[in-house]
Order: structure tokens, then C-alpha cells, then sequence
């Protein structure tokens, strides 16, 4: 007897659980924020729809029953619709990474797509995710367009940029440091640290150490950055350059250096120039002395001859009045 009576108890509790379950698939279908559409596997028509794939595709839910996929711009057409469907039931899910979806109202966005077929008591169904990634897209779209226009100016850039990492590896460089260093250094090669220049010198000529060069300096916190400090390099075939190092340091969002970048610039006809320039100064503040002198030395000699004639000119007077006598 009391096993009769449990059994409807037990059955009460299963369909309590049941409704539960359902309950919370309904809360989790309607609260979505991807599209989800379930479909007829052998009518390939939309069976259920929740209210993000209405939205999105600016659809009412009732709109959407009965249609098929390429019937709301989820797919080209419907041989594509027959074609997608094939491939679903082979493999159990189809897959779509960048979907192109047109919405009632003509309106374009990019979608990722992806369809399971699986058995729920005893029938097959399909569902299918829908999630809008245009933001993502275009957000990709612009940060490659951002990379191109930074890649052209990187490239196109007069002066030299060169970045290493922490370590002091040189990663990225451009070709006017290239020419500057005058070789291009190999991409990730550990023994290529902090310079692609070989041999590096103080501007009194002194050899500079890589290890205590600016960029050294930098990426080991010595100093926050580098402004305009003047460097010498030796280029491959012997000949030295001076330059500009302008060096800044990345950081994370912790702070840490992960790297830098040096901006470096060839000053050295600059410094010839004002090299000449200090020479011809200094020749001519010599031409003036010696100009001067010999002006003084003239003016001397001529004051010299000046007063000898006056002298001479007065004793002639004198002389020629005792000459003449009374008249």
C-alpha cells in the first residue's frame, strides 16, 4: 500500500524537477545575449527564436517562425541553405567565424555562427548560436589600419627607430637605421643588445660600452629616459657618425619595463659644420689680433716718421732765419 502511494509522490517530484529544469532554460534562452534558433531538421525551418536574434535581426519573434536561414539573411541562399545543412548532418556542426548577416531593415553586421544537431527525446534538433561581432570587427579592421599607417611612417621615417625588448635584444628597426648603423642587424638575435651599431664612442672619443650605453641605462632603470645625448658610432667600413639618441621606455600596466624604443638622428655635418664655424672664428679672431698689431705697429712707425719730419721741418725754419740775418 505504501508503495502505491509513493510512486505518484515520486512522480510529482520528477515533474517538479522537470519543470524546474525547463524554467531555467527558458530564463537562460530569453536572457541571452547571443542569438539562439531552433530548427526543424528536415523542414530546416526556425522552430524558436529568443528575443536577442529578434533584435539583431529586426524581427518579431513570430516574424521569425516558420522561415528558413536564408530566408533572413542568415545565409546566401538556398542552395547555400541545402549545402550548410548537408555538411551539418555529416559532422553534427557547421561553423562559421565571420558570417556576413543583412537585417530586415538592409543594415549589414558580421556574425559568428555555429550549429549542433543532437537527439532530444528521441528527435533530432538543431540549434543554432548566432553572436554579433561587429564592434570586434571593426575594432580588428581599425587596428590594422592603425598598424599599416604606423608600418608606412615606421618605414618612411628619416631618422632611425629601433626598439629592443627587455633583455636589450633589438627587435624591430627601420631602414633609415640601417643606414645609419651602416648593417642590418639579425631580427631576435640575443648577441644583438641594446645598439645595432658594433662599436659605439663618447664624444671625446672614449669607447662606450654597450652594457653602459643610454639604452642600456634606460631598460635597466638608471634613468627614466634619454633627450638628445650625443653618441658616436663606427659603422662596418671604418667611418664614424655622430648621432642624436632620443630613447623612451614601455611599460605594462604594472609599470615594468618590457622594452624601448630609441629615435636616433645623424647630426655629424651638423657638428662639422659648427666645427668649422668654431674654426673660422678662432682664424679669424687670430687675423684680427694680427691686424691689430700691425696697425698699432704702422701707427707707431708712422707717428714716429710724423714727429721726425716736423722736427726737421722746424730746424729748417730756424736755420734759415739765422741765415738771413737783419734786414
Amino acid at each position: 500500500m505504501s508503495d502505491e502511494k509513493t510512486k505518484p509522490a515520486k512522480g510529482r517530484t520528477v515533474a517538479t524537477k522537470l519543470g524546474r529544469s525547463e524554467l531555467r532554460y527558458r530564463r537562460l534562452f530569453e536572457a541571452a545575449k547571443d542569438g539562439i534558433l531552433m530548427l526543424d531538421p528536415v523542414t530546416r525551418k526556425i522552430t524558436e527564436a529568443n528575443p536577442f536574434i529578434a533584435t539583431l535581426l529586426g524581427y518579431t519573434r513570430q516574424q521569425l517562425l516558420h522561415k528558413e536561414l536564408w530566408q533572413i539573411g542568415l545565409l546566401k541562399d538556398e542552395a547555400a541553405s541545402r549545402a550548410a545543412f548537408r555538411t551539418l548532418k555529416k559532422n553534427g556542426f557547421i561553423r562559421y567565424e565571420n558570417l556576413p548577416l543583412e537585417a530586415k531593415s538592409g543594415q549589414r553586421r558580421e556574425v559568428e555562427f555555429v550549429s549542433n544537431l543532437y537527439a532530444e527525446g528521441g528527435d533530432q534538433v538543431i540549434q543554432c548560436n548566432i553572436r554579433d561581432i561587429t564592434a570586434r570587427k571593426r575594432t580588428e579592421e581599425a587596428l590594422i589600419a592603425s598598424e599599416t599607417r604606423f608600418r608606412a611612417l615606421f618605414e618612411l621615417e628619416a631618422i632611425g627607430i629601433y626598439s629592443c625588448d627587455a633583455r636589450g635584444t633589438v627587435q624591430e628597426f627601420n631602414r633609415s637605421a640601417v643606414g645609419l648603423w651602416g648593417r642590418r642587424p639579425k631580427f631576435g638575435d640575443r648577441t644583438e643588445r641594446f645598439c645595432g651599431s658594433l662599436k659605439m664612442f663618447l664624444p671625446n672619443g672614449r669607447r662606450l660600452p654597450h652594457h653602459l650605453c643610454p639604452m642600456a641605462a634606460v631598460l635597466e632603470g638608471r634613468v627614466p629616459a634619454v633627450r638628445d645625448a650625443e653618441v658616436r658610432l663606427e659603422r662596418p667600413d671604418g667611418s664614424l657618425i655622430t648621432v642624436m639618441v632620443n630613447i623612451t621606455a614601455l611599460r605594462n600596466a604594472q609599470g615594468q619595463i618590457t622594452g624601448a624604443i630609441n629615435c636616433f638622428y645623424d647630426v655629424t655635418k651638423r657638428k662639422q659644420a659648427k666645427e668649422a664655424l668654431r674654426v673660422a672664428q678662432v682664424k679669424l679672431a687670430d687675423h684680427a689680433k694680427s691686424l691689430t698689431k700691425i696697425v698699432r705697429e704702422r701707427t707707431a712707425e708712422l707717428t714716429a716718421k710724423n714727429r721726425r719730419l716736423v722736427a726737421f721741418a722746424d730746424a729748417t725754419r730756424l736755420h734759415a732765419g739765422r741765415t738771413a740775418g737783419p734786414a
